[in-house]
């Protein structure tokens, strides 16, 4: 099976649908300062300021790639994903009038949403291929790019969002275990070990925690 070439070879070609959670953990105290660069008041400027410890939320993932095999036991995928970071932490609120006079101070829960569209890359090697069943290594890269750092003040139900400059490298390395139920739908499994690169990246469990453990599930669709 797979996609007819001008040369009248096949090149094999699968997509994966996947999910992907990660590793948490709390973080240390460390103050930190947000501007918000948008307010009901345009002249006016605000700023969230952590008092507490950060609780982490479990990352997530969704997302679908293309694998090609290019040579016997070798393969490379491409692929697009979306993110979703969550934290919570107990803060200030402050709004501040066109002077830099403080005219607000609220003390809240705030919750933090960042999102993320990712591009991963990634090579594999079969280890064991068999009718059914494939054991295989797999390496590789994405390049992420944060699209919105929302903040929600609870108590006031305030919500305030933030543009995210830069991207975000990552690189990983794991092992992975596909069962084929026919010769064109299967299922598989990717642990794997993930490094994110801090970069000029918001406060995350990504930049707390850069050193990750995934767990990537998702079904195969081979054509």
């Amino acid at each position: 099976d797979g996609v007819e070439l001008e040369t009248g070879k096949q090149l094999p070609l699968s997509f994966s649908f996947s999910g992907i959670a990660v590793s948490n953990a709390d973080g240390r105290p460390r103050k930190s300062v947000f501007k918000r660069p948008g307010s009901s008041l345009p002249e006016n400027e605000t700023s969230v300021v952590r008092i507490s410890d950060v609780s982490y939320g479990l990352p997530f993932s969704v997302g679908a790639s293309m694998k090609i095999d290019i040579i016997r036991n070798f393969g490379i995928s491409i692929g697009v994903n979306y993110t979703l970071l969550t934290s919570r932490f107990k803060g200030e609120y402050k709004e501040y009038d066109s002077d830099g006079v403080q005219t607000e101070q609220i003390q809240s829960d705030i919750l933090n949403y960042q999102h993320y569209i990712g591009i991963p890359v990634n090579f594999y090697y079969d280890i064991i291929k068999k009718k059914h069943l494939n054991f295989y290594a797999v390496a590789g890269a994405e390049l992420s790019k944060g699209i919105s750092n929302e903040y929600r003040v609870l108590s006031a139900k305030i919500t305030h969002k933030e543009k995210i400059s830069g991207v975000q490298w990552a690189v990983n390395v794991g092992l992975g275990i596909e069962y084929m139920i026919d010769k064109n739908f299967g299922f598989y499994l990717d642990p794997s070990l993930r490094y994110y690169f801090k970069g000029n990246q918001p406060m995350s469990i990504r930049t707390r925690q850069p050193f990750q453990a995934g767990f990537e599930l998702g079904m195969r669709v081979r054509l």
